[in-house]
């Protein structure tokens, strides 16, 4: 069909679709009589499929015998086609659809029909004679008459909303479909002249005489003249390869010189980055620390916090940083745990203020031992811990004493704070 028709008709595309179906099977059974064998998948022992029933009318159980291998796999895999066209009939949304779509399965199924009955020469003529499309599928076997009925009536029919359907049934005759005029050839050519100028009606380019089917063929074609060689092409490639060259070379040169300043820029920052690194490296490792002694005043070590202190930053305000505490044991005779224990129980005491409701004290809030720092030299008997006093920052201006029981403390001879001195030590 021309160009509109093949854009337009969304049932002509479904049937060239079928077509290039049958087209393949086709080429299958001659395939199989032209080489005398038939193709590797068809050399199975036995082929089964249920089909589904067709209209509401009891479906017909099918067994593909293997007696025909080559028929059997042709008429199966036809019948598998047809019937999702018959599903998609039976979910078709609108009684136009689903007639619409009805007539065009019927098509089908007398195409199929007469093709591996009429049309092609090979040995599962008599396979297929016995399990027609038609009978199969709609229950008759008059497909040779009943067609040209149908087109009886739709060209009898005044509308023209059923122009695809006319152009199916056109494409059908165009492909070989005779039926009953199998030996009427006159006939078969004035249905298809009836069905042309039924199309005319609605798309009168139809008639153009003039008309191409690919008419972008005819649009650059010379006429006069005498033909002209194409230009060498390899002198061509010479001068594209010289220009790609210059302007890589040139390319090159710029960019060196548009980077060379920050080139220089980046070296110089990062040697300046290398200095300051080992200046804050040498910093790190010169670190002094100072200590305070706890003094054992009664039953407990006491230690006034001083105000110098690290803070840190947390989501509930400012907070005192967990201080070093280094714990020397009498004899040895106690383990981390038991020191861990004890400083778990020590306490932040504040100075009596009759005017305010505050807490008088705070509990240690945690306690983590830590390995000996660098830069503090401590014997065998003594264990640095990570004591966390629980403060804040106002808790710290209130010049508060952090307080350890001496009766439970677990052997400890000396309990001293370590507070970090990190001014830089100036090296050679």
């Amino acid at each position: 069909m021309p160009e509109r028709s093949q854009n337009s008709y969304p049932l002509l595309r479904e049937f060239r679709e079928f077509y290039a179906e049958i087209a393949r099977l086709r080429q299958i059974a001659e395939g199989s009589r032209a080489g005398g064998q038939a193709t590797p998948g068809l050399r199975q022992a036995s082929v089964a499929a249920a089909t589904p029933e067709a209209d509401g009318a009891g479906g017909v159980s099918l067994a593909i015998e293997t007696d025909d291998a080559v028929a059997s796999r042709v008429w199966y895999e036809m019948t598998r086609y047809l019937d999702h066209k018959m599903y998609e009939v039976k979910a078709a949304a609108s009684s136009f659809s689903h007639d619409i779509l009805d007539q065009m399965l019927y098509i089908m199924a007398a195409y199929a029909d007469e093709t591996f009955l009429c049309l092609v020469e090979w040995s599962g003529k008599d396979y297929w004679s016995d399990r027609l499309m038609e009978l199969r599928l709609f229950r008759s076997q008059v497909a040779g008459q009943e067609i040209f009925r149908r087109i009886d009536r739709l060209l009898a029919r005044q509308d023209y909303g059923t122009e695809e359907l006319a152009a199916v049934y056109l494409m059908t005759l165009a492909l070989g479909f005779k039926g009953q005029y199998l030996r009427e050839p006159n006939s078969i050519e004035i249905y298809r002249r009836k069905l042309f100028d039924r199309l005319l009606l609605t798309n009168p380019d139809l008639g153009w005489d003039g008309r191409r089917i690919f008419p972008e063929a005819y649009r650059h074609t010379v006429t006069e003249g005498a033909p002209v060689k194409m230009p060498e092409p390899k002198k061509w490639w010479g001068v594209v390869a010289a220009i790609v060259g210059a302007w890589l070379i040139v390319s090159t040169i710029a960019w060196l010189v548009v980077v060379g300043p920050t080139r220089k820029n980046l070296s110089v920052t990062r040697h300046a980055l290398a200095v300051v690194t080992s200046q804050h490296s040498t910093a790190e490792t010169t670190a002094k620390w100072s200590s305070l002694v706890f003094e054992q005043q009664g039953d407990a070590f006491q230690l006034p916090l001083p105000a110098t202190l690290s803070v840190k930053r947390t989501a509930t305000g400012n907070v005192v940083a967990p201080l070093l505490i280094g714990v020397e044991v009498s004899g040895g005779n106690s383990t981390a745990s038991r020191i861990k224990e004890w400083l778990s129980s020590g306490l932040s005491r504040f100075p009596i203020n009759p005017y305010s409701a505050a807490a008088q004290t705070k509990s240690v809030a945690s306690v983590q031992q830590v390995s000996t720092p660098d830069g503090i030299t401590a014997g065998d008997t003594t264990s640095f811990f990570l004591v966390d006093p629980g403060l804040s920052a106002q808790d710290l201006a209130l010049h508060p004493t952090l307080t350890f029981p001496s009766r439970e403390s677990a052997g400890a001879a000396a309990v001293t704070l370590s507070i970090p001195d990190r001014t830089p030590v100036a090296t050679p």
